[in-house]
């Protein structure tokens, strides 16, 4: 059997998925399920309109990622949570799972608009020999490569700081004890669906070897 027939062509394929969490239907209303869905949708069809075109599937999810990265309701860019110590620090990783298994990733960010693109760079930049940047060198190798920087503010929202705050109080000792004994020591925030996950797309290349079913695809952990 040729090369040629042991892969097959299959159309554009592109899976997202927005995070994990503890949702409580009483606390997530159809109208809220919507906002999040057309957010869902609105992402994917960013990077599935690149596949369709042709495109990478590198650039396809880091592009779905971008979007959700800019969207305040995920835990990732615009809406992510805060630290303990009140601040928003951010990381991204991109793979390539094809021959090169090459990747990307970066984390301790604050100034770094979209961190998968960071990622992405790290890993497609011939000149980089690192595949993992975290802190002020990320930031600096961010902003040397033209990278949309923001002041740190900007990933502040009163979302993620109600919950920062009311975490805070829940994580006061005598607090604690009182939440532990009436869940089951389980104190996460179950209004918030995507408080507890962050975000991350999936591609695989137009071509899968079907002998030795070798996934081959990009994968994204952010």
């Amino acid at each position: 059997m040729s090369k040629e027939a042991d892969k097959v062509n299959h159309g554009p394929t592109l899976v997202i998925h927005g995070g994990a969490g503890i949702i409580n239907r009483d606390n997530f209303p159809e109208s809220k399920q919507k906002e999040y869905i057309d957010a869902l949708n609105g992402a994917l069809l960013v990077g599935y309109e690149i596949l369709k075109k042709g495109g990478d599937s590198i650039d396809a999810v880091e592009a779905s990622v971008r979007v959700m990265e800019d969207c305040p309701f995920f835990n990732a860019g615009k809406g992510s949570v805060f630290t303990l110590s009140g601040k928003n620090e951010l990381e991204a990783s991109i793979m390539l799972g094809i021959d090169s298994h090459t990747a990307g990733a970066c984390t301790l960010l604050h100034t770094v608009k979209n961190p998968i693109t960071l990622a992405k760079t790290l890993l497609q930049d011939p000149e980089n020999p690192h595949v993992f940047l975290g802190g002020i060198e990320a930031e600096k190798y961010a902003k040397s490569k033209g990278l949309e920087m923001v002041d740190p503010a900007y990933f502040w929202t009163k979302q993620r700081w109600k919950q920062h705050l009311d975490g805070l109080e829940k994580k006061k000792p005598e607090n604690l004890k009182m939440l532990n004994n009436l869940d089951g020591g389980d104190s996460r925030d179950a209004d918030d669906p995507i408080s507890m996950g962050t975000v991350g797309a999936i591609a695989p290349h137009l071509q899968v070897d079907l002998i030795i079913k070798k996934m081959v695809a990009l994968v994204i952990h952010h």
